[in-house]
């Protein structure tokens, strides 16, 4: 557990949550700025490769949506398109996504699908997903099949992709 001071308050960080002073869950709006503030107080310019990209899931998982940009954009001029860019491709498009811009989660997808032959079930899943965001159905149930596709088909759970099938479902009827 991690105690950072924040506007003249003490939290504390374990994992995804945080606590007051008092050791008691504080809600996700003041979570989602706790957490913010605390990664904003990292230096991950001296990180290798890896660590930030595990860096940038990280506070994708925290919701820090803004951060994970700004430090994707430096591991992304620092390490490179190739190296770096593709193993965040998808958790990018997501990014876009949930600052509202589906438009530019699609542009960045686009810019990776088929390179070299990179196709990946979670970047063409979230691309789908983008073109829900804008209304595009059709669109977006191409890209769910080509993910379906690549995993082989018949999955017997409740995953993102399924669960992007059933927004496109939604929309046609």
């Amino acid at each position: 557990m991690t105690k950072f001071e924040f506007e003249d308050e003490t939290y504390y960080i374990n994992g995804e949550s945080v606590y007051d002073s008092h050791f008691v869950a504080v809600s996700a709006d003041v979570a989602v700025k706790v957490i913010g503030a605390y990664f904003e107080t990292i230096d991950y310019k001296n990180m290798s490769e890896n660590e930030l990209v595990d860096f940038v899931r990280n506070i994708y998982k925290l919701k820090a949506y803004y951060l994970c940009d700004r430090v994707f954009k430096y591991g992304f001029g620092k390490f490179g398109k190739y190296d770096f860019g593709r193993k965040l491709a998808s958790t990018m498009t997501s990014v876009y996504r949930n600052v509202g811009q589906p438009e530019k989660a699609i542009e960045f997808a686009k810019d990776y699908l088929g390179e070299d032959d990179f196709y990946s079930i979670p970047l063409l899943t979230s691309l789908a997903a983008a073109y829900c965001d804008i209304n595009a159905p059709l669109t977006a149930k191409k890209y769910c099949d080509e993910a379906y596709s690549l995993q082989g088909g018949g999955v017997g759970y409740i995953n993102e992709l399924s669960l992007v099938y059933k927004r496109i479902e939604s929309m046609l009827n």
